[in-house]
Order: C-alpha cells, then structure tokens, then sequence
C-alpha cells in the first residue's frame, strides 16, 4: 500500500475517533446531568465508548507520529535554520 494511502486512513481514523472520544466525553459530563441525559444514554456503555476510543486516538497519534517523524525533525531544524529544506 502506498504511504499516501496509509496516511489518509491513519488520519480518518484519527478523525473518527476524536469525534466520538469529544462526544462521548461531552455526553458524559456531570454538568449535564441537568438535561437528565443519563435516561437517553447508558454511561456505563458510553465509558466504554469513550475509554476504547481514547486508546485508539493514542495509538493512531503515535503510528502518525513514527510516519511524519523525519518531517517533524526537519521543520523543526528549518525553524532555528533558515537554509534547510524539507
């Protein structure tokens, strides 16, 4: 498989899971138990949801960080010198 994309799936994955990590931990708030959202959602399954896709956002962020490394290394290397190429 190309690297391009590898990139592109790691980066959906990525998406995908920071939205349902961003979501189920919204709809886990203490503060909205006001709403009584404890009725719509069972938290036990929504801590799931949310603890699950934590660990794969984490391991998606370090594979793309393993993948983007020498770019990472490179710009930064370019930020304190000007004559660098990336």
């Amino acid at each position: 498989m190309e690297k391009v994309w590898i990139n592109y799936f790691i980066d959906v994955g990525l998406l995908i899971s920071g939205l349902i990590v961003m979501i189920s931990g919204i709809l886990k708030l203490p503060l909205l138990n006001f709403l009584q959202l404890h009725k719509i959602t069972n938290i036990p399954m929504m801590s799931f949801v949310h603890d699950w896709s934590g660990v794969l956002f984490t391991i998606l962020v370090i594979v793309h960080l393993i993948l983007h490394w020498n770019w990472l290394v490179c710009m930064t290397k370019k930020l304190f010198q000007k004559k660098e190429k990336c």
